[in-house]
């Protein structure tokens, strides 16, 4: 019984939450989930579709705002970040963490759309 009741459990054990600054500078787009499992930040929006504009206001503003700040702990064991819209059918994917974010600040802001864009796919 025991063993079962620990087989059930580990997925949600495996499943980690943000940290609090990403979870403070998300609020903003209310989302619906978000949580990290082997890796990648998942956050589910309340929106039907994902934009363009709507994925790179998340990650800018969002996402790599923590870092840009001064944060040193914001993103740490993250890889890759997936925004989903609130089916989890579409979306985008941005694969980097931290060192992409930093990397994101130190661009101008056409650059740094374009850094963002050449280090996404869709989902």
């Amino acid at each position: 019984m025991k063993k079962m009741l620990f087989i059930g459990i580990l997925p949600l054990l495996l499943m980690a939450q943000p940290s609090k600054e990403i979870q403070q500078s998300l609020a903003t787009w209310q989302p619906i989930s978000m949580t990290i499992k082997s890796g990648n930040l998942l956050i589910v929006i309340k929106e039907n579709k994902v934009t363009d504009t709507i994925f790179k206001a998340i990650i800018k503003n969002g996402v790599c705002m923590p870092i840009w700040l001064g944060s040193k702990k914001a993103l740490n064991g993250i890889k890759e970040v997936t925004i989903l819209n609130k089916f989890q059918k579409q979306g985008y994917i941005f694969e980097g963490g931290k060192d992409a974010c930093q990397e994101m600040g130190n661009l101008k802001d056409k650059q740094s759309d374009f850094y963002l864009l050449g280090h996404s796919k869709l989902y």
